[in-house]
């Protein structure tokens, strides 16, 4: 068992929850991925740091949680203890409905392959053990549509498959793929169910969670991932209560399944790394257009895999459930990463392009591009970024362990050998890092390649070391950059990045500050920014999208209030037109199109921070896609709001209006190639303005 860190325990402590010590956790760690991971947005042990680490809703999976954190990370860290010795003795703490002994592999193997649509309703009683949370009618068996497994509105239902249905699981599986189609009439999450032993008490929940609340209570975020996760999984709902099923809504990073006709497919395949991991790679299908794929290797299991099942919960209707499979392990697709690790063994990892004769700029974002086989994770957590190099011929950079621009410099050449494209070296960087300085550092070090940067939540610590301009002409004050911190996280708040930005504002730094609130310290949605970011750096600084860089001029940009207290929904961040002399207390914004995301993504995050209600959202995000594709867009809202004109806005361009009582729809027409912000403005009859968050489409040529 991974123990929990010593952030972890301090961060459960501090927000109210008890904590005990157990003698198996002997020492205090921060998790294996460097910085001090301490919790995100819904507590867990481990935000992510520069040199990555995705994954888990579980707080017990150490410093993987940060990036994608989930809904119930806070208390996976505790759920992470059941069944240990001396668990039973602690007053007020609800047991397991099983009994534990974790170890014991199940010993019946499973034959392959099997195939269930649930035509009759035996075909779910005599095959799965199923647990239900929730009164009533939690699983049933529908009759429309040749037969589907329903789980009713605001419930969480989940099922084993079993030959026996009873209390313990009797077939095995190890390395296998397996699949199921759903629809929803509300907004869903759907999960496989990972049974580890013969009690079912070591199972996890391998899971494209579709988390983005609406108007969720304090530690829900807007986040999607695709995880493993003991927290939800059914012996532990008796202690996990309400945070296992969380409020589920609009959208942000990854396509959220929209409700309706609409039938989706969810696709894993597990291999087996070692005699202790599991690698599990998980696809989210539209038909047959792939959404998202991503893969995780899990270092906790007591076995290769154990008893499998399903299971989902779903927000605001029911959840229909059918064909399910589980077949022969399919391939998994390979990542294609070359990777440098120097004398400092700083891993670094690039990508490029399929087909691409030479890129024209790098892409370095969090989290790393891989990471090792059997170590504490390794995925493939970056198709959104793949399709943006794609649209613009850039390759992606990542890097694993304490980046240094040293580091990153010999890497470049190295790199550039290894891959047979000498431009490496010498094309243009943008560079995105989170908690640490590294973003800060590179451009600074190197103005003149240095497209711009994205220093995700910089911390104190880090603030000490990072590199500061040295007067008024420092070349690195005309970098186009944004610092973006969270306002509640103990490591990662105001602090840090005010304090770089004043310093480069007070010298006329084209610097902005953005909050990224409703979480701590981690990745989440910050490509929703600054993808479209970049997209406009490159029109912008660089011709037909090529070097030499051109600089910025800062009359061709806007200014922007950065609040950082409670915001209601009058309290939209205004910006204005730049006007000399340049006025040093607001942030710079590149040009009309990175303003208007400015607004809506620092309006969003502070509102999410604060937890005040959002009146309005996207009640799903538009697949990504090919340039000339339409999107058709539909906003949602808060019960009882009243709205007269929707405005919808790709980045800053309006292109679009409805007036009530018309239907809040509508479609945007042909995209064009790279990354688009999509952005509701919605007008109360109150007169006061709305803005959903901005929806991230990234299309490809």
């Amino acid at each position: 068992m991974r123990h929990l860190s010593c952030a972890a325990l301090r961060s459960l402590s501090a927000r109210g929850f008890v904590v005990w010590s157990l003698v198996t956790v002997i020492g205090c760690s921060s998790g294996s991925n460097g910085d001090d991971d301490t919790d995100d947005a819904a507590g867990g042990d481990g935000g992510q740091s520069d040199n990555g680490g995705t994954g888990g809703l579980a707080g017990a999976n150490g410093g993987m949680s940060g990036a994608q954190g989930g809904a119930a990370g806070g208390m996976a860290g505790m759920g992470g203890m059941a069944g240990m010795a001396g668990m039973a003795g602690m007053a007020g703490m609800p047991l397991p409905p099983f009994e534990l002994d974790i170890g014991m592999p199940i010993t019946t193997a499973g034959t392959l392959p099997i195939e269930i649509d649930f035509a009759a309703a035996a075909d779910f009683t005599g095959k799965f053990k199923a647990f239900q949370r929730g009164e009533g009618d939690v699983i049933t068996h529908d009759t429309s549509m040749g037969g589907r497994i329903k789980i009713a509105a605001d419930k969480q239902g989940a099922a084993y498959y079993d030959t026996t249905p009873d209390e313990t699981g009797t077939v095995a599986f190890t390395e296998f793929t397996a699949s199921l189609t759903f629809q929803s009439t509300g907004v869903a999450n759907v999960y496989f169910l990972l049974g580890g032993d013969t009690k079912r008490s070591d199972s996890r929940q391998a899971r494209f969670q579709i988390n983005n609340g609406v108007a969720g209570p304090p530690g829900v975020t807007d986040v999607d991932s695709f995880s493993t996760a003991r927290d939800c999984s059914p012996q532990y709902w008796t202690r996990v209560d309400s945070m296992c099923q969380s409020p589920m809504g609009s959208s942000y990073t990854f396509a959220a399944p929209e409700s309706g006709p609409k039938v989706y497919t969810f696709e894993i395949t597990t291999k087996k790394v070692s005699d202790t991991s599991v690698l599990v790679y998980g696809a989210f299908f539209d038909g047959d257009k792939l959404i998202d794929h991503q893969t995780y290797t899990f270092t906790e299991m007591t076995q290769v895999m154990g008893e499998i099942g399903f299971g989902g919960s779903v927000k605001g209707g029911d959840l229909f459930i059918d064909n399910f499979k589980v077949v022969a392990a399919k391939p998994i697709p390979e990542l294609k990463v070359i990777e440098h690790k120097g004398e400092d063994m700083v891993a670094w990892q690039l990508w490029l392009p399929e087909n691409t004769p030479a890129i024209k700029g790098l892409l370095h974002f969090s989290p790393s591009l891989a990471l090792e086989a059997g170590g504490n994770g390794e995925y493939a957590m970056f198709e959104i970024q793949r399709k943006f190099a794609r649209a613009h011929g850039w390759g992606l950079l990542g890097h694993r362990g304490a980046g240094t621009v040293a580091s990153l410099d010999a890497a470049l050449i190295a790199l550039a050998t290894a891959s047979a494209h000498p431009e490496v070296k010498d094309v243009p960087l943008f560079v995105e890092s989170l908690l640490g300085s590294f973003a800060n550092d590179y451009a600074a070090a190197h103005p003149e390649k240095t497209i711009g940067f994205f220093q995700n939540k910089l911390t104190t610590d880090s603030l000490a070391s990072a590199t500061k301009p040295t007067g008024a002409a420092d070349p690195f004050l005309n970098v186009p950059g944004v610092f973006t911190y969270a306002p509640l996280s103990i490591v990662s708040n105001l602090a840090g990045a005010s304090t770089m930005f004043k310093g480069g504002r007070d010298l006329g730094a084209v610097w902005t500050l953005v909050a990224h609130g409703g979480q701590t310290h981690a990745t989440v949605d910050s490509n929703a920014y600054y993808l479209p970011f970049l997209q406009e750096l490159i029109e912008v600084r660089m011709t037909n999208g090529a070097a030499p860089l051109k600089p910025v001029v800062k009359a061709n940009g806007f200014f922007g209030e950065h609040k950082h207290l409670l915001m209601t929904p009058a309290d939209l961040s205004p910006v204005t037109a730049y006007a000399a002399p340049d006025d040093l207390t607001k942030s710079w914004l590149l040009n009309a199109d990175v303003a208007k995301v400015f607004s809506a993504f620092h309006y969003n995050r502070m509102m999410g921070q604060s937890f005040l209600p959002k009146k309005v959202h996207f009640t799903s995000a538009p697949l990504h896609g090919k340039a000339g594709e339409s999107r058709e867009v539909e906003v949602g809202f808060a019960e009882g709001f009243m709205w007269k004109k929707i405005e919808f806005f790709d980045m800053g361009v309006k292109v679009g209006e409805v007036a009530s009582p018309a239907a809040a729809k509508f479609t945007y027409p042909a995209l064009t190639k790279g990354a688009h912000a999509l952005i509701a403005q919605v007008t109360g009859m109150d007169d006061v303005v709305h803005l959903t968050h901005p929806v991230l489409v990234v299309m490809e040529p």
